[in-house]
């Protein structure tokens, strides 16, 4: 399917890291999770180009990737306080 890239500016200076697989099929069904050192995350939005979110909260997606090629999830997180 190809790689996507994986977007998560953070909040408060923090960097946010979106963790999952970057290997998938078509019609793969995956969780994605967004994570930060240093700082808490009580809600945020998930993008995607190229594929469905099917369910998402304030740190996880779950997505199904529908066509091939090179895509990108984002995420920013709008919610946040300092570790």
């Amino acid at each position: 399917m190809g790689q996507k890239e994986l977007i998560g500016p953070g909040g408060l200076g923090g960097i946010v890291t979106i963790i999952g697989s970057n290997t998938v099929n078509i019609n793969d069904t995956k969780t994605y999770y967004a994570s930060s050192s240093g700082i808490n995350i009580y809600s945020g939005n998930w993008s995607v180009y190229g594929a469905t979110i099917l369910s998402q909260n304030a740190t996880s997606a779950t997505i199904k990737w529908t066509s091939s090629g090179t895509k990108i999830i984002e995420y920013i997180a709008t919610n946040t306080s300092s570790g």
